[in-house]
């Protein structure tokens, strides 16, 4: 497992910061093509989720997991309506940016 996404699953919110810091990609998923974001979703890891999507790339929103699921379906299936509502914004900034 990479160091970025193990700070995500274990909610390290200063070793996340850390690493985005040194360059670590936050788009890099792990074996079953889940992204760092994916597993913050699950888990309402909302600073973690913010971190990410501010050092990260307009594809991380999107990135489909091995299932199809991008962060958003992560987020509703797990009823994480706050980080639902981070994802959607960002998206929307990111449009909003590319005008």
């Amino acid at each position: 497992m990479r160091p970025l996404y193990l700070a995500c699953h274990t909610g390290k919110v200063d070793v996340v910061s850390y690493l985005l810091e040194l360059g670590a990609d936050p788009l890099v998923a792990r074996t079953s093509e889940a992204t760092c974001l994916h597993v913050c979703a699950e888990k309402n890891f909302k600073e973690i989720c913010r971190l990410l999507i501010a050092n990260g790339k307009k594809a991380l929103l999107y990135y489909q997991d091995g299932e199809g699921n991008t962060p958003l379906h992560i987020a509703a299936d797990f009823d994480r309506p706050e980080i639902a509502e981070i994802i959607v914004t960002a998206a929307e900034q990111f449009e909003l940016e590319h005008l």
